[in-house]
């Protein structure tokens, strides 16, 4: 049986943010914000007389920057993942891992929600689109992703091709990459490493050795686009590869193996959290301002993204010592539901743009964010849930 997990209320308040941060990014490309915000001008124009034309076109500014980063919300993901996964993999070092009841009850946690979305988008995407447009050409959808479609049910879709409707799941499946290799390499390192603070370590060094890895790869990648590189990273999106991205998953790994020392620290220290947020901040401000991107864009550096997640680690540190804001009950509620959210949004982002002819582009983007917020809410309280206690019989 293992230990009572700790729970960290502010992570959820991260997830509440990392979403909704994610689905704005979405919501900037899919929907006409210009106009939305020429509908708030109307409005407060012909109920209340107020011209806001001014402060409207402000922060028409200000939300497009914020949204143009909004991809980096998936760091903030992948950090909290590796911290998690590694507090219930590290919890009693003493003792040896049962990597096949760890698999079963993250496969009872992830997959049922998972397939169930997968396969409700592809056939509502077969339904919508029998041709869809990519790189100028009109391409046939049975014929373009029939030799695709299987790989969204062994987690390789990264490495291809992709149903446009499930092009948000390439960080899924690096999260599942690193849960198949992670719980081995601990496996490895309890049957070799005989007390805990020998097995910490070596735990510590294999992340380290990730980070360097890509980052590495990151480097030679942009300057040079290695031949053998390019064959290993054969994906239409290099920079959604499991290769390219990991390391933020390893770098909250290091955030839990260093807990207590950070929290210690922290103690110590009166203003070092504030500084660290201070710090989370100041990176994301690079973002905004558009000096580094991630995700293919035009200011993609290899460091930025690493940048990503420092950003994310200094906030999960500065948060752990003031997280009022963070742990708002809202915040966490719909945190806790953020993986449905985040697996559903981007499917009902096609289907939401048919109503912004009818009801505009303002309150499509409000019904959207209600109606994927509810959508996995419901999911998470009926399919989750249920799974969940079956897990609990068959994997206590």
């Amino acid at each position: 049986m293992e230990q009572e997990k700790k729970y960290y209320p502010y992570l959820d308040g991260f997830r509440a943010i990392a979403v909704y941060w994610v689905m704005l990014h979405h919501s900037f490309y899919f929907f006409n914000i210009h106009k939305a915000f020429g509908q708030l001008y109307g409005f407060f124009l012909v109920f209340f007389s107020l011209n806001l034309k001014a402060f409207l076109q402000s922060a028409e500014i200000v939300l497009r920057n914020v949204s143009a980063i909004g991809n980096i919300g998936v760091d903030m993901f992948f950090v909290i993942s590796g911290f998690l996964i590694t507090g219930l993999l590290t919890e009693h070092l003493e003792s040896p891992v049962d990597i096949k009841r760890f698999y079963t009850r993250r496969a009872f946690k992830i997959l049922p929600q998972y397939f169930f979305a997968v396969i409700v988008a592809i056939v509502l995407y077969k339904m919508m689109h029998p041709f869809v447009v990519k790189d100028g050409l009109r391409l046939q959808f049975s014929h373009m992703h029939g030799a695709a479609l299987w790989s969204y049910f062994l987690f390789l879709q990264n490495y291809f091709i992709q149903v446009p409707m499930l092009s948000h799941t390439w960080s899924l499946v690096i999260e599942e990459h690193f849960y198949l290799v992670y719980p081995i390499i601990i496996a490895l390192v309890c049957m070799n490493q005989k007390d805990a603070p020998s097995r910490r370590r070596a735990i510590i060094i294999f992340c380290v050795l990730v980070i360097i890895m890509c980052n590495l790869i990151r480097l030679f990648y942009f300057a040079h686009g290695i031949p053998w590189l390019n064959a290993i990273l054969h994906s239409p999106h290099h920079f959604q590869t499991t290769l390219f991205r990991v390391d933020a998953l390893a770098a909250g790994c290091l955030l839990k193996l260093f807990e207590p020392q950070i929290s210690s620290t922290l103690k110590s220290s009166k203003y070092l959290h504030v500084l660290l947020g201070i710090t989370g901040i100041l990176i994301y401000v690079l973002f905004y301002r558009g000096m580094i991107s991630v995700g293919g864009y035009y200011a993609d550096k290899w460091f930025a993204y690493t940048l990503a997640y420092l950003a994310a680690l200094c906030l999960f540190i500065a948060a752990s010592r003031a997280s009022t804001f963070l742990e708002n009950p809202v915040l966490r509620w719909i945190g806790r539901s953020s993986y449905g959210i985040y697996l559903w949004h981007y499917i009902l982002i096609y289907l939401f743009t048919f109503l912004s002819p009818y009801i505009g582009p303002l309150w499509t983007v409000i019904v959207y964010f209600l109606g994927a917020t509810g959508i996995g809410i419901i999911t998470t309280t009926t399919i989750e849930k249920y799974f969940l206690a079956v897990r609990t019989k068959l994997a206590p």
